[in-house]
């Protein structure tokens, strides 16, 4: 029957990849066994038994809280369960899940007793699965700003401070609206400062030109590409946090890029479009109400439909004679070129006639 139960065990603990570990509290011997000096980089044997060598092996970052949980596990007599990382001897990081608890005979601890899971890949998966809402977050952060953004100015703006310090340390955009025309330059750092105006942490010129993107572990710089071409660059910087980057972090950096490209195009387009409808409209509107005697004269031009549509309603006032005067307001079909043409033949055909 001992030996049914031990086979049990066995087969048990192999089905589970775990390895198991028992500390004798009256010699300070830890013995361990195969799976768990595999689980450790080590060969069958390889673990000396000594609690200090168990203790070098821990992560130093984790080295602290480990101890301290089973200090606190043994004082109190109790059960134990944690997850740290370890240092193997070849260098490679590896997760641990430890379940272990304090053995007891007429009330004294005599050791502890448990077992090691490697979770090294669940650990990964989560940070993976973390990594991947992250960017989904600033990207998802990127295309609010530009829908809650007046301006292409005002979004440059939102950019670079909501890229530090989630991206970088700092954070530049380079704006190029057309060809040979005056970039715009915005820049955040992560320390709170306020956005600026000014150069990049780093020169932009041969991203800007070849459309490549430039990376080192300090760095990234990516174009800003539309259907037009390159038309700026997004440069992200760390230096004073001590991170790096990665290839993920290239990846993530593109995929900011695509959309922070498209909503300037679209907020710069919608501007200029504006501008000339506003102009446009102003255009085809006298430029001055004359004085006429006798009689005070006052416009207010509100068009009804969108901020980007020139109207096609006009107003005017001219001189017929010596004391007759016309005034006209006139009501277009429609909004949009057509009826700015309307209104043009209109207006002047009407101070013609």
């Amino acid at each position: 029957e001992a030996a049914d139960l031990s086979e049990h065990l066995r087969l048990a603990i192999e089905a589970g990849g775990l390895g198991t570990w028992r500390w004798h509290a009256d010699t300070g011997l830890v013995v361990w066994d195969e799976p768990l000096e595999a689980m450790f980089g080590l060969a069958p044997g390889g673990f000396d038994g000594s609690f200090d060598t168990w203790v070098s092996m821990l992560h130093p970052d984790d080295r602290d809280a480990v101890l301290a949980a089973v200090e606190e596990a043994v004082a109190a007599r109790a059960g134990y369960r944690f997850d740290h990382r370890i240092v193997r001897p070849d260098g490679s990081v590896r997760w641990i899940e430890g379940r272990g608890r304090v053995t007891v005979d007429d009330g004294e601890v005599t050791g502890t007793i448990g077992c090691c899971a490697d979770i090294t890949d669940r650990k990964r998966a989560e940070a993976d699965a973390e990594a991947d809402a992250a960017r989904r977050e600033i990207l998802a952060g990127f295309s609010d700003a530009a829908i809650a953004s007046r301006s292409h100015h005002d979004y440059l703006d939102e950019v670079t401070r909501a890229a530090v310090p989630r991206l970088g340390d700092w954070c530049s955009i380079v704006f190029v609206p057309e060809p040979g025309s005056e970039p715009e330059v915005r820049v955040a750092h992560g320390d709170g400062a306020p956005v600026a105006e000014g150069p990049p942490p780093r020169d932009v010129g041969g991203v800007l030109e070849s459309g490549t993107p430039e990376v080192d572990p300090h760095a990234i710089s990516v174009p800003l590409v539309t259907k037009r071409g390159v038309i700026g660059a997004l440069q992200l910087v760390m230096d004073a946090s001590g991170r790096t980057y990665g290839p993920s972090d290239l990846a993530l950096a593109r995929a900011a890029a695509g959309r922070v490209a498209a909503a300037l195009e679209d907020l710069w387009f919608s501007e200029q479009h504006r501008q000339i409808s506003r102009a446009l409209q102003e255009a085809l509107l006298p430029p001055d109400l004359p004085a006429i005697p006798g009689v005070e004269v006052t416009a207010r031009y509100w068009p009804a439909g969108a901020a980007s549509e020139v109207g096609g309603d006009f107003y005017d006032v001219f001189r017929l004679s010596e004391r007759r005067w016309a005034l006209v307001i006139g009501d277009v079909c429609g909004t949009g070129p057509d009826a700015a043409a309307v209104t043009a033949i209109v207006r002047h055909t009407l101070r013609a006639a």
